[in-house]
């Protein structure tokens, strides 16, 4: 359900502002990620308002209590709930509190500097007695460890300049990034934000900045302008996925090489893991195909037939930062192919000019072993023969299309005694024909006709009288269009 305005402005107060007691100091511990209880499910929750202006997207629940204030000069975007002052809401706010807590509580923590903009820092806990400002990149490391978590805590402020960024590299996961707060939190335009923002007092974003997080003002308001806020789901560690680098797309014809390359990947980051894999295609075996990530083309095959098919890519459990089994997965690849060729045009013979028109469809499917062909032709040389057939095959060697059918061929004969002449049959039955003909190698904006040469002969049972049936030549450029 989308939400594309909640109220027009208004403003109803229904309860009075609760003051929260807050934990500064627990007993030492190793950082750990807070517990969001009930709140996990929000993305943007608040206990003083909501006010937005422009278009927001908000992925994720919005809850109020239990100060119900919602001002909308734009309009927001969501599809997940809205709770105003309800039990969720309620649940939310008192879990998004002891997050709160446990997250200020959270020991040992390192000093740093206020401003973290040309920091890279690995996982553990923060602390900034004179406030949080982020001005530039922020890079937090995850170490190959998708469990890894970030802890940031300040009794102050947090500021992030315009079009700042926090970058996770290795495996860090937006979900495991926390942002305890104690006053005012401004996220600046055009900046993008990650991480839970667990916020005392107000949180102010700028302009078209982006959130893959939560922002929750416990007491406080949050104001948004255009902006886009995604509620960060942690990926569970443990199997791996691989991902095609050069997926089967475009169009390709049979018995050309094929080439794939992939990355393995932990199911939870982005490191490339390393070990031996295997290959194979489910249509067209492969063959002496393994080694190690990253690779540029571990995978060759040539004469391959299109279609959709399989390719099953395995991998040892040993494979660095893919704890797990022997595993395979599948990707199935739709390669149906289909092309076709339309054109036509005129050229000269030794016996006069010619002039042909031809059509040839060809879909390539998986398990066929041939492309089905589908084609039409006419071909005339003036007032000597002409033909008008079908095509049903088409191959390619080097450049030079040969195609294959049958039809009725006729030639211009003047037996007949008070006649000029006329058409008559050449064989008794079809005739057989063969064309060949090459293309340009690019295609020409405009240029209505892609056959650059041509050649026809022809074969079959000759009625008696018919002359010699024409034979194959070379190819013979083609110009200008079909003559009459």
């Amino acid at each position: 359900m989308k939400h594309k305005r909640l109220f027009s402005i208004s403003t109803a107060t229904f309860l009075a502002a609760t003051t929260f007691g807050f934990v500064t100091s627990l007993p030492s511990q190793a950082a750990a990620s807070p517990s969001l209880g009930t709140s996990s499910n929000f993305a943007v929750l608040s206990s003083g308002g909501l006010a937005n202006t422009g278009a927001s997207s908000i992925q994720g629940d919005i809850g109020m209590s239990p100060t119900i204030s919602y001002t909308d000069s734009g309009s927001i975007a969501t599809s997940s709930g809205i709770h105003f002052n309800d039990a969720s809401s309620v649940a939310a706010i008192a879990s998004a509190n002891a997050a709160y807590s446990a997250a200020a509580a959270s020991t040992p923590a390192t000093p740093i500097t206020t401003d973290l903009g040309t920091q890279a820092l690995a996982p553990g806990t923060y602390a900034a007695v004179a406030g949080l400002n982020i001005n530039g990149t922020l890079t937090l490391d995850g170490q190959n460890n998708p469990r890894a978590v970030f802890i940031f805590q300040t009794p102050a402020t947090l500021a992030t300049g315009a079009s700042s960024h926090v970058t996770l590299i290795n495996g860090a996961q937006a979900c495991n990034v926390f942002w305890q707060v104690g006053s005012n939190a401004t996220l600046g335009a055009s900046s993008d934000f990650k991480g839970t923002l667990l916020g005392n007092a107000n949180i102010a974003v700028g302009s078209a900045t982006t959130v893959a997080g939560r922002l929750f003002a416990l007491h406080g308001t949050i104001s948004l302008n255009a902006n886009s806020i995604v509620k960060p789901n942690c990926v569970t560690p443990g199997a791996s996925v691989i991902k095609p680098l050069s997926p089967l797309t475009g169009t390709y014809l049979p018995g050309v090489t094929l080439v794939l390359s992939s990355q393995v990947l932990p199911k939870s980051g982005s490191a490339v893991c390393t070990g031996a894999v295997t290959y194979s295609l489910d249509k067209n075996p492969l063959t002496g195909t393994s080694g190690n990530y990253p690779l540029t083309s571990p995978v060759v095959t040539t004469n391959w037939l299109l279609g959709s098919y399989h390719l099953v890519i395995s991998y040892p459990g040993s494979l660095t930062c893919a704890p797990s089994t022997n595993n395979s997965v599948e990707l199935k690849f739709g390669a149906t192919v289909q092309s076709s060729i339309s054109g036509g045009g005129s050229y000269n013979l030794p016996a006069g000019r010619a002039s042909f028109s031809l059509s040839i469809k060809s879909s390539t499917q998986a398990g066929v072993s041939t492309p089905a062909v589908t084609g039409k032709i006419t071909w005339q040389l003036k007032r000597a023969w002409k033909f008008q057939g079908t095509l049903n095959a088409l191959t390619t060697t080097n450049g030079v299309n040969t195609s294959t059918g049958s039809g009725s061929l006729w030639y211009w004969s003047t037996t007949n005694k008070g006649h000029d002449g006329k058409w008559v049959l050449a064989t008794t039955g079809n005739a057989l024909t063969t064309v060949q003909f090459t293309t340009p190698a690019a295609s020409i904006k405009g240029h209505s006709r892609p056959i650059s040469s041509f050649a026809i002969g022809f074969s079959g049972a000759a009625v008696t009288g018919t002359p010699s049936l024409p034979v194959i030549g070379s190819l013979i450029p083609v110009s200008g269009g079909n003559d009459d």
